[in-house]
């Protein structure tokens, strides 16, 4: 990516405290800047392709499994879930920005959507088999947020609940129904001033739904 012209205007000032902190002019940013010899006044600012882009992740994957036989069928539960501890990014040189539990907008040089890092994500279900049927619920957990540009704006934790059901009518044929976010959850808003002021590539923006699908093998 280029540093955009006002960012490297910024660090070479030192703006965020630790980009330029002896104002040397032989800072990288300071050598982006042309200035007039005789004036002083700023008359140019390069913006080469760089090698900017950096992150540090850290956390902890769990999943668990457990089923059991329960009258004339089997009953199981999986749980598959993620806790975040750190999410550093690094846009341009010395400008660290830990995403971890926040939601919106990076800076300068991020993406306004897709860039939700709850500290907490978890994806629970529970089917109950017997014969050739089977009946299940699916709750998604997506924890708490704050966005990321303004950090007063909290965006809450929010489950969607998912109903599940298939029968296989033969050893080749399966139909299946589903009702999806069963409690019809909005997604919550905040303003990245982009999709509606919300994430759909993280919350549900459908509501609650219906699918019926069949599956045959030859």
């Amino acid at each position: 990516g280029t540093v955009d012209a006002n960012v490297a205007l910024q660090q070479c000032y030192n703006a965020n405290g630790v980009s330029n902190p002896t104002y040397s002019a032989s800072n990288a940013f300071c050598q982006l800047i042309t200035r007039d010899p005789l004036s002083g006044n700023v008359i140019n600012v390069t913006g080469n392709n760089q090698n900017l882009a950096g992150a540090v992740v850290a956390g902890v994957d769990f999943q668990a499994n457990w089923s059991m036989d329960l009258g004339p069928g089997t009953i199981d539960a999986s749980v598959v879930g993620t806790y975040l501890d750190k999410w550093t990014e690094e846009f341009i040189p010395n400008n660290f920005r830990d995403r971890a539990g926040f939601i919106g907008n990076t800076g300068p040089l991020g993406s306004s959507v897709g860039a939700a890092q709850p500290e907490w994500k978890a994806l629970t279900t529970v089917n109950y088999r017997w014969g050739p049927a089977k009946v299940g619920v699916r709750w998604q957990h997506i924890g708490e947020m704050t966005n990321i540009n303004n950090k007063a704006d909290n965006i809450p934790a929010i489950g969607y609940f998912d109903l599940l059901s298939s029968w296989d009518v033969t050893d080749n044929v399966q139909l299946r129904f589903n009702i999806n976010n069963v409690m019809n959850e909005m997604p919550p808003t905040y303003t990245p001033s982009v999709q509606a002021n919300t994430d759909p590539s993280t919350y549900d923006t459908l509501g609650r739904r219906y699918t019926v699908g069949l599956t045959a093998k030859f």
